[in-house]
């Protein structure tokens, strides 16, 4: 039963991305990412089965957490058909005269843009696993602008990864070529955290600009190089990472690596992917929290409220969408704490989450109220100009590979945090446009 019930949100899901519009590269991203990940981490752990934790659970159980996660993505995607016309993308409606700058000068900006994101992520411990302790990275993102110098690095890579879509259409191959070299070794950087989303983050950024600019061939063969990628560094990154948490002194030779990689090549690939693919596994372990202690009260709610104030000036300003406003309150980490088999994803995602406000019926409610939020998303910011597609493709990454996918509210808080950078840019891009009027009224009252 769970095999077929797997098998037709697969098919589902199959159907909803041949009926988008080719052209329409925004909804294609969107669907995709949505659904990409809860698939795979649904599916993963019942066809490896013997790899995977689920043999510490009742059979009902883990049927009820696949139900859970396939009605919210279903009832997500059916909002956001019923509610996105089948329209022609728009072309540079919002952020028009900043694109234009950033658009002929195409190749600085991406050279600029993935020096600051080089510089950012290797000053930064960006995971748990690279600075080693809980406590440590957790004051570590709680301390100076954290938020903001990752939400302007994150700025930084979209725009690097826009410009170098651009360039490609453009044929300007050398400016193309320099941007890739940069994200690769960023790439790099990341996977020396020991986090698979660190190294593949440029790859998907990659794969989002050529999909938006509709350069689906490229598209294509990004996706192709990030699954060869994803699926020959899992062994060895795992690897490395569980030693790190063990305390185990490894030295990192070509013979350690080589070793981890060749040893059960296969089954190292599967068991890896498969034990990170913990969906279910926190799915049921935060239900039945939940169950037992109940849910969240209006101060759960109230959080969201000081998300965009920066902690500098707000220093004991709580966590957003933390029961308690304390770090340890937020679902990701909680997911963390109950976890009994190993350390964790640290990833919430959005139907538990959902379910954490109330049970089943908030559950068929967020979704609908999530797939009503991509719509507008799509029309406001995928269908528009290349800035208005960097901030696209940021919260995309945010709120459907990092959280896969992120609840409704959490994709409020997403869009939160970036809402500063995106105000800032409409109050240059109406600058610029009122200049421009005052100029051509100028020289029409001179002719």
């Amino acid at each position: 039963m769970l095999i077929i019930s797997l098998i037709g949100l697969l098919a589902f899901v199959s159907l909803y991305v041949i009926n988008v519009r080719k052209k329409d590269g925004a909804t294609l991203l969107l669907v995709f990412s949505a659904a990409i990940i809860p698939v795979l981490y649904c599916s993963l752990p019942v066809v490896f089965f013997e790899f995977s934790n689920l043999g510490f659970y009742q059979p009902n159980e883990v049927f009820d957490a696949h139900l859970m996660h396939a009605v919210y993505l279903v009832l997500a995607l059916a909002a956001l058909r019923l509610t996105l016309k089948d329209e022609k993308p728009r072309s540079n409606t919002i952020l028009h005269s900043v694109s234009f700058w950033f658009e002929a000068n195409a190749f600085k900006v991406g050279i600029v843009t993935t020096a600051v994101y080089f510089i950012y992520i290797s000053q930064t411990s960006t995971t748990i696993y690279a600075v080693g302790d809980a406590d440590e990275f957790i004051q570590n993102t709680r301390e100076g602008d954290f938020g903001i110098l990752g939400a302007i690095s994150s700025l930084a890579m979209a725009t690097a990864a826009m410009s170098g879509a651009l360039l490609l259409r453009q044929r300007r191959l050398i400016g193309f070529y320099a941007i890739v070299i940069f994200l690769v070794i960023t790439s790099i950087l990341g996977a020396s955290s020991f986090q698979r989303q660190s190294a593949l983050t440029p790859v998907f950024f990659l794969l989002a600009c050529f999909t938006l600019t509709g350069q689906l061939k490229a598209a294509r063969r990004i996706l192709i190089f990030g699954a060869v990628l994803f699926a020959a560094a899992s062994p060895v990154i795992v690897y490395f990472r569980e030693a790190s948490t063990t305390n185990a002194e490894l030295e990192f030779t070509y013979e350690s690596v080589a070793n981890a990689a060749a040893e059960n090549d296969l089954e190292s690939i599967a068991r890896s992917m498969t034990r990170r693919a913990d969906l279910i596994e926190n799915t049921i372990n935060l239900q039945h929290h939940f169950d037992k202690h109940g849910f969240v009260d209006p101060y759960y709610y109230s959080t969201i409220l000081t998300v965009p104030v920066p902690r500098r000036f707000m220093p004991n300003k709580p966590t957003a969408l933390s029961d308690d406003g304390t770090l340890s309150g937020e679902i990701s980490i909680l997911a963390w704490s109950l976890e009994r088999t190993g350390n964790g994803s640290l990833t919430a995602f959005g139907a538990i989450t959902a379910y954490r406000q109330g049970g089943w019926v908030f559950v068929f409610a967020d979704a609908i109220l999530l797939g009503l939020t991509w719509s507008v998303l799509i029309k406001i910011l995928g269908r528009s100009s290349f800035m208005s597609n960097v901030f696209f493709i940021i919260v995309v990454n945010t709120i459907l590979i990092k959280k896969a996918p992120a609840s409704f509210l959490e994709t409020i808080v997403a869009t939160y945090t970036l809402l500063p950078f995106f105000v800032a840019l409409l109050i240059v891009d109406s600058f610029i446009v009122r200049g421009a009027k005052r100029r051509f009224n100028r020289i029409a009252r001179l002719g």
